[in-house]
């Protein structure tokens, strides 16, 4: 008699026994719908993964599965509580189907970081993949060198995604 007892009915009405005596009471439902974000407020990744999902007729749910992160995360993005992680930033752009800030450099170095973070990759990976030291991916992103020569023709493959263009065309910096 003393233990609380919560049923659910079908009817949406919870049920409390306390020292025999039946109380019921209706359980509201609170359902929650973001705003729409129009264009002028997509500033953040969580905005444009939020319209995308709007766009999509699709739940949280179902968007964290495309992107392999829980719903919570996805939420905390929207919210602006904390940005994706690098690792997470390849089945973002997948999802959108584009990416969101390629007009947003300003220096190459902003370029480097955006480019490399677009691939989820860490200055490590990069430096790797290229074949140089990752204290000279570091110091282009800062802005403290410049490439030259062989490191330029590698990075201005890696920043047109390895088509063939003109370097100055690539480095416009």
């Amino acid at each position: 008699m003393r233990d609380r007892t919560y049923n659910f009915l079908s009817e949406n009405i919870t049920l409390y026994f306390k020292n025999t005596y039946k109380i019921t009471r209706k359980l509201e439902r609170a359902v929650f719908e973001p705003d729409y974000p129009s264009l002028n407020q997509l500033k953040t990744l969580g905005d444009h993964i939020l319209k995308r999902w709007m766009d999509l007729w699709l739940e949280q749910k179902e968007v964290a599965e495309i992107i392999e992160v829980d719903k919570c995360t996805i939420a905390n993005w929207e919210k602006n509580r904390n940005a994706p992680r690098i690792r997470h930033l390849p089945n973002i752009m997948g999802f959108l189907g584009y990416r969101p800030f390629d007009a947003d450099y300003r220096t190459l170095g902003e370029r480097i970081i955006k480019e490399r973070q677009m691939l989820g990759l860490s200055q490590k990976q990069l430096a790797i993949q290229i074949g140089i030291d990752p204290s000279t991916i570091r110091s282009w992103e800062k802005g403290k060198h410049k490439p030259s020569g062989y490191s330029l023709q590698i990075l201005a493959k890696f920043l047109t995604g390895g088509r063939s263009v003109q370097l100055d065309r690539a480095m416009d910096f």
